[in-house]
């Protein structure tokens, strides 16, 4: 009985190494084996065997719980072979230098933010490296996109202008391989319909609808199979009002882009999300009392009584990003703005 324990022992330290099958028969192989036994034991002494029959069944034991630690011993070493070949010998070994690197849902991805230097993008890029993957900050200005990227841990910057072609065809060979996209471009014309000037309304399509088609004729060959592609829409397509005309009809126009290229670019995901009003930095211009009285009448203006923030915004798209049977759909991020 008394070999059991430091067998037992080297039996553990061995099979610490390495999540497999076979280490964990053994570790309950010896922890059953041993109080078995010693109750065995007990049990032919007061059954008026004497001292001798335990002895036999501690020597039975003892042989019975060799002969299964060479077996399952064997089948670990050949577990160990796959686990440490060179295809999964990295994935084991960043599993037991870094516990938490395989738990985050988004671990290892690469992921591009177009306009993501600023404001609601940057708060995604920073909840996407957060979330384990590496955020690749795509904007027009190369300098503001490094700078961004310079504020997240590995995160890398790209020059990307979605309005334009040639650029995106650049700016995706540049940067390789992508599990998702995600694109918060927008161009601002809000003027009444009689002072429509036609160039800013194209670049108000072509930031909002134009743009991301182009960029998923190229991302299509880029993005792996069960990525996606997330787009920006906004409530003002459910909530029109004079003005903002421009702002309402691109908007609405993203929901059908996405249900289209989401049915064409199967498997490749597509969804969209339509954000409520965001105290996301981009009504600093406006001055504090103006932007603070701004941001209350259009808190009241919702269902839960307050506007968004950044995070609300960012735990949807880790939410899109994440959710593999969700495809063609535009997710409102509201508080209910539409139908309050």
């Amino acid at each position: 009985m008394a070999a059991i324990p430091p067998l037992q022992t080297v039996v553990l330290d061995r099979a610490s190494d390495a999540p497999t099958l076979t280490s964990a028969i053994n570790i309950g192989a010896f922890n059953f084996g041993n109080p078995l036994a010693a109750w065995l034991a007990g049990a032919a002494i007061g059954a008026g065997f004497g001292y001798a029959s335990a002895n036999i069944v501690g020597a039975m034991m003892t042989a019975a719980g060799l002969a299964l630690a060479y077996a399952t011993l064997r089948l670990d070493a050949r577990e160990r072979r796959h686990i440490w070949s060179p295809h999964n010998a990295s994935h084991y070994r960043n599993a037991r230098e870094n516990p938490m690197s395989t738990t985050l849902p988004l671990a290892s991805q690469n992921i591009l933010i177009i306009g993501g230097a600023r404001d609601i993008g940057f708060a995604i890029a920073n909840a996407i490296h957060e979330a384990g993957a590496t955020p690749v900050i795509g904007a027009r200005d190369l300098v503001k996109a490094r700078e961004a990227a310079e504020r997240i841990p590995g995160a890398r910057a790209v020059s990307i202008d979605i309005t334009n072609e040639d650029s995106i065809v650049r700016a995706l060979d540049e940067v390789g391989p992508l599990d998702h996209i995600v694109t918060t471009a927008s161009a601002h014309h809000n003027v009444p319909v009689s002072q429509l000037d036609h160039d800013h309304v194209v670049s108000a399509f072509e930031a909002k609808v134009i743009g991301p088609m182009v960029l998923a004729k190229h991302a299509a060959k880029t993005l792996r199979p069960d990525g996606s592609l997330l787009l920006f829409s906004g409530v003002a397509a459910w909530n029109p009002s004079p003005g903002y005309a421009v702002m309402g009809i691109t908007n609405g126009a993203v929901t059908y882009a996405v249900t289209h290229l989401a049915k064409e670019l199967a498997p490749i995901r597509v969804n969209a999300i339509s954000p409520g009003i965001i105290d996301s930095g981009s009504w600093d211009a406006m001055g504090d009392n103006a932007k603070h009285e701004f941001l209350e009448d259009s808190g009241r203006a919702t269902l839960v009584g307050r506007v968004g923030r950044n995070d609300d915004i960012a735990r949807a798209v880790l939410w899109l990003l994440e959710g593999s049977f969700v495809t063609g759909e535009t997710i409102h991020v509201d508080g209910g703005a539409r139908i309050a």
